[in-house]
């Protein structure tokens, strides 16, 4: 039951965050992929934005930012830092939406988190 829920409430805020990021605004898709490296909380980036490392060897960037490593969560995305913690801690596979029109500290920006099932 609580993979079911699980798996819903990713379904479901990935594509609330899908909808608003509006025809306008390129946004970039990853590939389904592990969470490498995940130091958490990082003072180097911004005030309570999360890194994220990731198996992909290509990363995605529409909005082509300085820096492509690491991804990163702003601060306000607690629903997404909940699922990115959810994989770490179940080793699940994971794939991003990630913002076009803008970077984090020169990074790209995670805007969607979804979380895939584990076989």
């Amino acid at each position: 039951m609580k993979k079911i829920m699980g798996l819903l409430l990713s379904m479901l805020a990935f594509s609330v965050v899908a909808q608003n990021t509006g025809e306008n605004q390129p946004t970039g898709l990853t590939k389904v992929v592990q969470i490498t490296n995940f130091p958490g909380i990082s003072s180097n980036l911004a005030s309570e934005n999360l890194s994220v490392f990731t198996s992909q060897t290509t990363q995605t960037n529409p909005a082509n930012c300085p820096n492509t490593r690491p991804y990163v969560l702003p601060e306000t995305s607690e629903i997404s830092k909940a699922m990115i913690l959810t994989a770490v801690a179940s080793n699940a596979d994971v794939q991003f939406i990630i913002y076009g029109a803008g970077c984090i500290n020169d990074r790209p920006q995670i805007v969607a988190v979804q979380l895939f099932n584990q076989q």
